[in-house]
């Protein structure tokens, strides 16, 4: 999730992220997923505020921060993740 200059939430997700999640655990990403992008759309600062702390089924938020310098891993993947 990236906040934008003007403040709003985007989310940007790993185009075969299906492929990469266990099975059992698709359709739940898939409703969080799908919350998230709701709650972006009505209070993006309050969403953006919880995402540090989340820690929600299968999704644990494990780092947060305002640059990608340090991540080569994420800072290689991420042109190449889209929006939901």
């Amino acid at each position: 999730m990236i906040r934008s200059k003007e403040g709003d939430a985007q989310i940007l997700v790993y185009p075969e992220w299906i492929r990469i999640v266990q099975q059992r655990d698709r359709d739940y990403i898939d409703f969080l997923l799908n919350d998230f992008k709701v709650r972006a759309g009505l209070d993006p600062a309050a969403l953006l505020k919880q995402i540090p702390s989340l820690n929600v089924g299968p999704v644990v938020t494990c780092e947060t921060g305002s640059s990608l310098k340090g991540h080569p891993l994420i800072s290689g993947q991420y042109r190449s993740f889209v929006q939901f």
